[in-house]
């Protein structure tokens, strides 16, 4: 089964938010292989931007910071497909 995911069930997994653990319960999901996991090219974006801002206010210097998210982001390229968006979708 493929399963869109919105940007904010992801957030609440990587920043352990107030639903943190139903987004935990789905992650495990696509770890498992039992769905398909997409998030659209926008969510990536987003994603790398609030991460940023987190981690800057948790005052991770930028060096820090590149590594993590790119640590971060390399995980979820992993596990999730990337749907292209577009006008006509």
């Amino acid at each position: 089964m493929r399963v869109f995911f919105d940007t904010n069930v992801i957030l609440e997994f990587l920043l352990e938010r107030e639903n943190f653990d139903d987004a935990k319960r789905v992650a495990d999901m696509v770890d498992r292989g039992e769905i398909q996991a997409l998030f659209s090219g926008l969510t990536f974006d987003t994603i790398t931007y609030v991460l940023d801002l987190c981690f800057k206010k948790k005052g991770m210097d930028k060096s820090t910071r590149i590594q993590t998210l790119r640590r971060t982001l390399n995980i979820l390229l992993a596990k999730f497909d990337v749907a292209v968006v577009t006008k006509d979708i």
